[in-house]
């Protein structure tokens, strides 16, 4: 192997979008409009903050026209960031272990705010990448073809000698059709036994 790549999300960080979907319902002067925020669906704002397209203000300020939201920007980054919970215990390990076999790089699909959020709680992990591809700083979103030539070009790695770790079937197919090696990780407790 050249390269392997892990997603962030679902894969090394326990995440649930459900629990973002649900404290944005509650927030004051939600007008019901339904909220696409999902592995595989997600309304343009919340793919547009991902690519780093839109400041922080603008994504705030997106969401209180399409939503309704009259709660403080502190209220609404609460409820944008319900969804991450914290590392997997075995993030570093696995990390480690990969290591062993190739150079190992992040590439998650990551909005500035969940960064900042999650930056204190992987003190121990981000520091043992290769290289960190983050969305919102490099522009290019999973399931895009670049998204995943990027970190391969950047690490002078041959597609078909990169290893992908992701959880979702729709950027597991795109590596897939530009020659990645992939895993999908159904269940990240058995990734652990998934990394050569």
């Amino acid at each position: 192997m050249d390269l392997i790549i892990f997603d962030f999300g679902a894969v090394l960080y326990d995440i649930d979008f459900t629990r973002t979907r649900e404290a944005m319902h509650a927030l004051a002067g939600y007008n019901g409009v339904p909220i696409h925020f999902g592995v595989d669906k997600q309304d343009d704002i919340f793919l547009a903050v991902d690519r780093g397209e839109v400041t922080n203000e603008e994504f705030r300020a997106a969401m209180r026209t399409k939503w309704g939201f009259t709660c403080t920007d502190a209220e609404l980054d609460a409820a944008w960031c319900a969804l991450l919970k914290e590392p997997f215990p075995h993030a570093v390990d696995v990390v480690r272990k990969a290591r062993r076999t190739a150079p190992v790089v992040l590439l998650s699909n990551i909005s500035d705010l969940h960064l900042m959020h999650v930056i204190p709680q992987c003190r121990a992990l981000l520091p043992l990448f290769d290289g960190l591809f983050l969305s919102c700083q490099t522009g290019l979103r999973k399931p895009d073809p670049e998204a995943f030539l990027y970190p391969c070009d950047i690490m002078n790695a041959d597609p078909e000698r990169t290893m992908l770790f992701d959880d979702s079937g729709a950027n597991c197919e795109a590596a897939a059709a530009v020659g990645i090696v992939v895993r999908r990780v159904v269940d990240p407790y058995a990734l652990p036994d998934m990394v050569p």
